[in-house]
């Protein structure tokens, strides 16, 4: 903290970088790990510049290590750089990664190229940590958050949340979002994928009445059953029940 006041009082920054050099990065990674922990970001960043050429290898098991991987992307470092850190992550660190950053859209080029790495680095196990951010893309009708997951991150649509095992498209069908759905369908998420209750898209779009997206699906030859028509007349849904009825009848269930 005294090397951090000199520099930001402006003393000579070539003896503050050597006392730095004498003292050792090792041991001046700790502090700056430390001072990200502590959320002094003001004080990394200035110690950050007295710092020569980091070794990765000397955050990679300190504790915390998450916050100091995002600062460092946020300082301008590449993914390339801080892959000896991002290979040390495990599930739940993946999962910081997402949350520590907010949302997507907020993020600069670098912390998406970042999350991008760990997808490539971590497949599958990276996939659970993107769930919390997929599902609720898909029913707010975000389509640069589903694109960067599914495109970029190539987390598959088939993907499941873990309380009803609904895909994304359904998540999308039920809440209306006709962008996010032709989005999906575009990119080849499964019309007839069904959740742990065998409820397809379709199904979640006629219950809740959401008639543009019921025109998309059955125009993608979603199937009809005739419990769908049995819940638009319960709820008094005669427009999309008149859909239905016009859909083909090899749609029908027998």
């Amino acid at each position: 903290k005294i090397l951090v006041f000199l520099a930001d009082q402006g003393y000579r920054k070539d003896a503050l970088t050597e006392t730095v050099a004498a003292i050792g990065n090792k041991t001046m990674g700790r502090i700056l790990n430390d001072l990200i922990r502590q959320r002094e970001h003001k004080s990394a960043v200035t110690l950050l510049s007295l710092m020569g050429e980091l070794d990765m290898g000397d955050f990679a098991d300190l504790e915390g290590r998450v916050n100091t991987l995002l600062f460092l992307a946020t300082e301008g470092y590449s993914p390339n750089s801080l892959q000896t850190i991002i290979q040390k992550l495990d599930e739940e660190e993946l999962r910081l990664v997402f949350n520590e950053s907010g949302d997507l859209q907020t993020r600069s080029a670098n912390e998406k190229e970042l999350l991008a790495f760990c997808a490539r680095i971590h497949g599958s196990t990276f996939v659970k940590g993107a769930h919390s951010f997929i599902f609720p893309a898909a029913r707010r009708g975000d389509t640069v958050t589903l694109e960067f997951f599914f495109e970029r991150c190539n987390v598959s649509t088939e993907a499941i949340d873990e309380k009803f095992h609904q895909t994304a498209l359904s998540h999308a069908a039920e809440y209306g979002q006709i962008m996010a759905v032709k989005y999906l369908l575009g990119i080849g998420a499964s019309v007839e994928a069904r959740d742990k209750n065998g409820r397809t898209a379709l199904w979640w779009a006629v219950r809740e009445g959401k008639k543009e997206v019921v025109i998309e699906l059955i125009s993608s030859d979603a199937v009809v059953g005739a419990d769908m028509i049995e819940t638009c007349r319960r709820f008094g849904r005669n427009d999309i029940a008149q859909l239905l009825n016009r859909a083909p009848l090899g749609s029908l269930p027998i």
